[in-house]
């Protein structure tokens, strides 16, 4: 998938814009193969959080992306395995039970969004709640911060 279809595909289906002109730019993929990307989230999801994760797994520019549910209390080591087993290039964690189940409780989880962090010898990066992407008042804004993070971490 192109850079210019998945950046489509995100801004038709999941912030619901039909017209949009973009530049032209080249897709930052990796062979079928490898896993570029994993989405770690939790494992019990609503369905609007299902869809919009699927949506936004199909739209990401850094192909191809593989969605990893675990159970935030299943310890960090455990989903370290689990990680290391997909052998990804980065890391992206929603939410943040999940992510002081993996950094701890005395890390700020908002000084980490669009900061690198080491985990299961992988670039991580933290992320939204998906709830918060699809309940309240800033819906919008969150899913466009996201998406900024995905293109950030298909160029980094």
């Amino acid at each position: 998938m192109t850079t210019e279809t998945a950046m489509a595909l995100y801004l038709r289906e999941v912030l619901g814009l039909n017209q949009v002109l973009l530049p032209k730019q080249e897709a930052n993929t990796i062979s079928v193969n490898n896993v570029a990307l994993v989405f770690l989230v939790p494992k019990e999801l609503s369905k609007a959080e299902e869809q919009l994760l699927k949506k936004m797994a199909l739209a990401c520019p850094l192909q191809p992306v593989k969605v990893l549910k675990v159970d935030p209390d299943l310890g960090r080591n455990e989903m370290e395995k689990q990680v290391k087993n997909l052998a990804p290039q980065k890391v992206l964690i929603f939410g943040e039970k999940l992510f002081h189940a993996i950094k701890g409780s005395n890390d700020n989880f908002f000084d980490y969004i669009n900061q690198c962090f080491a985990f299961a010898n992988t670039q991580t990066y933290a992320s939204h709640e998906l709830h918060d992407m699809c309940v309240g008042s800033n819906v919008n804004v969150l899913k466009k911060q996201v998406w900024q993070q995905m293109k950030q971490l298909s160029q980094a």
